[in-house]
């Protein structure tokens, strides 16, 4: 409680200075709209107030000193990037936590770090390794295409923390950023996370550290990218609270009454670690030509025009975990030992080094169509392991692929991209995969633009090593399984106005057969085809100081014993926006998440894998927030309650997954500061 006390005066001892130093700017003359503490980010495509256009390359004004510059990897392969905002958004702060960013409503142990899944299902995405093991921590792990790169006039830092929960529980995050420019063609970064959640109930605790170092590379002909990423995960496994009523109804229990971090658990001595480190590095040299624009009545520049581009990838991974029990086994929770009876200790690991060779025909190089073309070659070769009784039973795959690209990327009407690729020799050979990508944006009235994406996809791919053969001390598996073949469609249309944002979106997918984890949790394959439809809404009301923000999900399973999904899924946020004394943005407001009841897949320790259930139900409670949000200049902060209707609903079905309950009415806070100089 004294840290929240600290905290909040700090907090408010900051707002008084930054006010009574606006007022005094104001009685001397000066206008907080020309303050030039104030930072100024823009994106890459939007660093300037007026865009130039020669016919095929857009080009912008100087950038303002305090321009922060940012962007992504859309393509590690073939080096494409994707400009993106810079992480200081004004309004929601209280919702900037990974759990509530990566969807509507999503199955974990409740606590902070721990694997995780999201509940819709064209929000789990593609796994970002052939590791089986890897994939329920894939939110939490950065790879190359996570980087955000930076170009920036001076050294640019952001530091966020976030805590909540009771004493000796709670939930710390802390995250921090520094990047800065040597010159305007070379980059370096720093990323660093770090989680150490506690936990509200007993024996749950994870704590996670991850970082990233990087330097870009930008020049006339050349340009890399470079990063180092390293990923360290330790959650213990609690295997859920023994039983649920000690949450739905304490009265009938014995022993009721107790708190949460007193309620017992199916394991007490249970533990995974997950480590993955990754070495990637990029680089591509173009050809082209130089051309004189005119800008000026005798007044000429000279813009590099890029026509063939050759680049390298390689990129190196190096992943492995182990679960382990400390001399206690509950035989209740795991009726089979097949290598021991005392202790476990299951080790396995992953390796893959892949090489790309890529040719591209750049977008510039036809003045007409305005279009670009790419061809590559990519070697992968993997390792697979698993320790038996210490001993390692590796294998070694190799797949050769060769791909191809067609797209326009550049322009501010319409956009798309042709993806296709297909493993000719290997392990993997036949493996194929089609993505095609289709935006366009058009003026409705002068100040708003509607905007149509579609996407297509079709691939066949084979199951990855472990799906396959696995042994450990509690599970085991040898199948023959088969391809698994996926074709699917879906777009939106986004139309924002002064009263009303919508975003409207359908999607559906056909999978031919489906692999999944059954009731026994081990892997099965249906038999068949089953079809995924999704309706999803963004729906954002504006009156005045008023705002309501509405995310809708509709799903439907053509089969709902092999892939069980809720049939609704909504969150909900309705606040009150103002400024006042001219610098100090106030949002005061709650939130609601809820999803309609359905038999939810839950969560196996010892494989780390989320399984099919058929025996319990969980779902229709509405889970309520409560929250004040701020900025000030450069500092955001937030105040919130956590599941503020606990006590005042009777059915108490608060949990995540079966025997994996949400925390029960706690208080958050968090502070985020920007420092750029």
């Amino acid at each position: 409680m004294k840290r929240y006390l600290f905290v909040i005066l700090f907090i408010f001892i900051l707002c008084i200075d930054s006010i009574a130093q606006q007022q005094l700017k104001t009685a001397a003359g000066a206008s907080s709209d020309t303050d030039n503490t104030t930072i100024d980010f823009r994106n890459k495509e939007n660093n300037s107030t007026e865009d130039e256009d020669d016919g095929y390359i857009k080009r912008k004004k100087k950038q303002k000193k305090s321009d922060v510059i940012a962007w992504h990897l859309s393509d590690e392969y073939l080096g494409f990037t994707d400009t993106i905002a810079v992480d200081t958004a004004i309004v929601n702060f209280q919702n900037n936590d990974p759990v509530l960013r990566y969807g509507i409503e999503n199955s974990y142990n409740g606590n902070l770090g721990s694997p995780i899944q999201s509940k819709i299902y064209f929000d789990n995405k593609e796994n970002k390794t052939d590791y089986l093991f890897s994939k329920n921590y894939d939110l939490y792990t950065i790879t190359p295409a996570e980087i955000k790169f930076y170009n920036t006039k001076t050294p640019f830092s952001l530091l966020t923390y976030r805590t909540g929960g009771a004493s000796y529980h709670e939930e710390d995050y802390l995250k921090g950023l520094f990047t800065f420019n040597v010159n305007k063609n070379l980059n370096f970064g720093l990323l660093a996370n770090f989680i150490y959640a506690r936990g509200t109930y007993s024996n749950q605790a994870s704590k996670l550290f991850n970082g990233a170092f990087w330097t870009v590379y930008d020049s006339k002909h050349y340009s890399c990218n470079g990063v180092i990423v390293l990923n360290r995960f330790n959650t213990q496994e609690n295997g859920g609270i023994a039983d649920t009523r000690f949450i739905t109804d304490p009265s009938a229990v014995s022993g009721a009454g107790i708190s949460a971090e007193n309620i017992p658990t199916n394991l007490t001595n249970a533990y995974n670690m997950y480590r993955n480190d990754i070495y990637y590095y990029h680089h591509k040299y173009r050809i082209g030509n130089d051309k004189e624009i005119e800008i000026a009545p005798d007044s000429f520049i000279t813009e590099f025009i890029p026509i063939l581009g050759i680049s390298h990838t390689i990129k190196f991974e190096h992943a492995r975990r182990r679960y382990y029990e400390d001399n206690t086994i509950n035989t209740d929770f795991y009726p089979h030992n097949y290598l021991n009876d005392t202790f476990t200790n299951d080790s396995s690991s992953y390796l893959s080094l892949k090489n790309n060779v890529a040719v591209t025909l750049e977008e510039a190089f036809n003045t007409k169509l305005k279009f670009g073309v790419s061809a590559y070659l990519q070697h992968e070769l993997q390792r697979h392991e698993v320790f038996i009784d210490t001993v390692p039973n590796r294998t070694f795959c190799n797949n050769l692929k060769v791909g191809g690209s067609i797209f326009k990327e550049n322009g501010s009407i319409f956009r798309y991209n042709v993806t296709g690729d297909v493993v000719v020799v290997g392990d993997r050979i036949g493996d194929f995969d089609v993505n095609g990508k289709f935006g366009t944006n058009f003026k409705i009235k002068n100040d708003t633009t509607m905007t149509i994406f579609v996407e297509a996809k079709v691939n066949n791919r084979k199951p990855t090593y472990f799906l396959r053969d696995y042994i450990s001390n509690h599970f085991k598996w040898r199948n023959d399984l088969k391809s698994t073949f996926k074709s699917g469609v879906g777009g939106y249309i986004k139309y924002p106005n002064q009263y009303v944002d919508f975003k409207i979106g359908v999607n559906f997918e056909n999978i031919t057969r489906y692999i999944y984890f059954d009731t026994d949790a081990l892997p099965q394959q249906h038999d068949g085809n089953i079809q995924v439809l999704n309706v999803n809404g963004n729906i954002n009301f504006h009156a005045w100081k008023f705002h309501l923000e509405n995310d809708i999900a509709y799903q439907l399973s053509s089969n709902r014993e092999v892939l069980p999904l809720p049939d609704v899924a909504l969150f909900s946020n309705l606040y009150y926006k103002d400024l006042f004394f001219k610098v100090l943005t106030f949002q005061l407001g709650v939130s609601l998440r809820y999803h309609t009841s359905y038999y939810a897949p839950t969560y196996m320790p010892a494989t780390g894998q989320f399984y099919n259930q058929n025996t319990t139900k969980i779902g229709n409670y509405p889970f309520m927030s409560a929250y004040v949000n701020c900025h000030l200049k450069k500092v955001r902060f937030f105040v919130q309650v956590h599941n503020l209707l606990e006590s005042a609903i009777k059915e108490r079905n608060y949990f995540s997954m079966p025997n994996y309950p949400l925390s029960p009415l706690t208080f958050r806070f968090g502070l985020a500061w920007a420092f750029y100089d």
